[in-house]
């Protein structure tokens, strides 16, 4: 497959665009200004997920009562996000969707990336998905349409048991729509390249018993011997190095953090000097939306307790202006995660957690 080909092929359709010329413009314009704006958004079209990871928080979203985006709301930020008032202080480059939930949960997620496509043409469309839902009849409307430009997937174990042990779902579909977006991605010719990481059984539970100094909250109920533990990762890369095939295609090994064990962790006496904030600079640039319209803070507030304001009644260029966003960001950089409150008085979750023994 000569994916050099199809990639400049894929460039030339789109600098040929007007709206992606208009967009690249822009871009250049923003360029050296001390505030560039918005660069991305990362949609929650729905707080819902079809597996149940031993990595994600179980009450994630469980605050919300929608679950799930209007095609109103949406509408309302895109057409606000192609306005030319919008486009004097922002640039957005990336638009991603499937942030903290399954876009393919929605109902309308093909209206939804329909809608994306044609309001910004000029930005790249990048999905995170698990694969479970996204089904051959919806992946070949994806490609055929152009409605994605990049996926990144988790894929956490290659035998059924260590697949259900991280994600307490089925191996075989997964790997049935995974395998057939490959096909039909060669057939089509089309620039999609999959980033495929990994978190294992083994790397998370020795993260947090040696980071954390606990059993996952998920698992306290299941007894586990943590020397017999078995790395498995090297079995996840070679199950897909002959499997991908786009030069920009990737396998992963993720680090884990303890963002889902946020409530079993003690914090007091925590030392706050000692950590960071390792999610500011994503915070100045992109804006993390809920389904009901909270612009909140990062893709580790689960229960999306850090408000910088909402959609439905504010628009994106009010809040991104506004004092409370300004005084969120200087404080995570002052590290007064104390101050700041919800999810920043665990900080230390927010952490990459070494799965080695210290000492």
């Amino acid at each position: 497959m000569n994916w050099k080909l199809v990639h400049t092929l894929n460039r030339i359709s789109r600098y040929l665009s007007p709206a992606s010329f208009s967009n690249e413009l822009h871009r250049a314009l923003r360029r050296g200004k001390k505030d560039g704006g918005l660069t991305n958004i990362n949609f929650s079209f729905t707080n819902l997920c079809s597996v149940d990871c031993i990595f994600c928080p179980q009450d994630r979203g469980g605050s919300k009562k929608i679950r799930s985006m209007s095609k109103q709301l949406l509408e309302k930020i895109l057409n606000e996000c192609s306005s030319a008032a919008f486009k004097k202080h922002h640039s957005i480059q990336v638009i991603s969707v499937g942030e903290n939930g399954d876009i393919f949960l929605h109902k309308e997620c093909i209206d939804f990336l329909r809608m994306i496509r044609k309001k910004m043409p000029g930005a790249k469309i990048q999905c995170y998905t698990n694969f479970r839902m996204f089904t051959t009849d919806k992946i070949d409307i994806v490609l055929k349409e152009k409605l994605l430009d990049f996926i990144g997937c988790n894929i956490d174990g290659v035998t059924p048991q260590s697949y259900r042990m991280v994600k307490r779902a089925d191996f075989d579909v997964v790997t049935k729509h995974l395998f057939y977006f490959l096909k039909k991605r060669r057939e089509l010719w089309r620039d999609v390249p999959i980033h495929v990481s990994g978190l294992t059984f083994h790397d998370y539970i020795k993260g947090i018993y040696y980071g954390l100094g606990a059993m996952p909250l998920k698992l306290k109920e299941t007894p586990i011997d943590i020397n017999s533990l078995v790395d498995d990762f090297p079995d996840i890369h070679a199950f897909f190095r002959s499997r991908l095939d786009h030069p920009k295609d990737k396998i992963m090994r993720s680090s884990p953090i303890g963002w889902a064990e946020r409530n079993q962790v003690d914090i007091r006496g925590l030392d706050y000097s000692k950590y960071f904030c390792p999610q500011v600079d994503r915070f100045q640039k992109e804006a993390f939306i809920s389904p009901d319209g909270t612009w909140y803070a990062c893709c580790w507030d689960g229960k999306n307790e850090l408000v910088l304001g909402n959609v439905t009644a504010q628009s994106l260029n009010d809040i991104y202006f506004g004092q409370r966003r300004k005084d969120l960001i200087l404080a995570l950089k002052q590290k007064k995660f104390s101050e700041v409150g919800g999810p920043c008085l665990s900080v230390n979750c927010c952490q990459k957690l070494s799965i080695e023994k210290k000492g």
